[in-house]
């Protein structure tokens, strides 16, 4: 970059610091004056040097390569590492094959497990039936069934943090209640049965929690074989 390029860079700076201090209408039309011949100068001194570049690209390769590598927008490589990453004054190495070693072992150090449950929660959704209302999140089954495999991992999050906390969002607690008329007279409420709707999605962990409780139970003999009704493979019919 010549003297005069550098002139007008340092003015172009002096004018900007000066119309932001005074707010001075005239002087922030000059700085826009000078701003346009910066960028005119800067960018015919860039045409000039890719030119150079180009004529000179046989006798010397590298200097257009280095060039085109500065303008790339990723970058390959890394540098020097610490052979231990927990003292600063340990030996640094350029090896690639330490520091291959170096990275993997702290990525694994650092490597956050995904939650156990995806499979059993999706599994889950895809057995939900979408003819079924959603609950006052409005959360429709259809949608949690068709996203099952997309939504498994994060409410397998949420439903770990929840339990880990001991306590659901406000929203799961709440429940749409509608009066279902049974038969009788119409006029009166007794006639009437209450049908509760609550979040879909707090239903699915509700199941979980259930699975996981009753397999607990049957692995460790908890069941009483006095047990039938709420328990697979049996049934009350047996109970005689």
């Amino acid at each position: 970059m010549d003297k005069k390029t550098l002139e007008k860079i340092k003015k172009k700076n002096s004018l900007c610091r000066k119309s932001i201090a005074t707010k001075d209408p005239s002087i922030r039309l000059e700085y826009n004056k000078v701003r346009n011949q910066v960028k005119t100068m800067t960018n015919k001194l860039k045409r000039e040097h890719e030119k150079k570049l180009s004529t000179n690209a046989k006798k010397n390769p590298k200097a257009i390569w280095k060039y085109i590598k500065s303008k790339s927008k990723t970058r390959s490589g890394i540098g020097e590492l610490l052979t231990d990453q927990n003292d600063e004054t340990s030996r640094k190495t350029d090896d690639d094959k330490e520091k291959a070693e170096i990275v993997a072992t702290f990525f694994n150090s650092v490597f956050i497990k995904e939650p156990e449950g995806e499979e059993e929660i999706a599994k889950i959704l895809k057995g939900l039936k979408v003819e079924k209302s959603p609950g006052p999140d409005r959360i429709h089954p259809r949608i949690l069934k068709e996203l099952a495999e997309s939504i498994s991992t994060p409410l397998c999050i949420i439903f770990n943090q929840s339990i880990r906390n001991s306590t659901v969002p406000s929203r799961w607690k709440e429940a749409q209640i509608s009066a279902i008329f049974k038969k009788g007279k119409k006029c009166i409420a007794g006639n009437y049965r209450p049908v509760s709707l609550t979040s879909v999605v707090c239903k699915v962990m509700e199941k979980l929690v259930r699975e996981h409780i009753v397999k607990h139970m049957k692995i460790n003999k908890f069941f009483t074989d006095r047990q039938y009704g709420f328990i697979s493979g049996r049934s009350t019919f047996f109970n005689f």
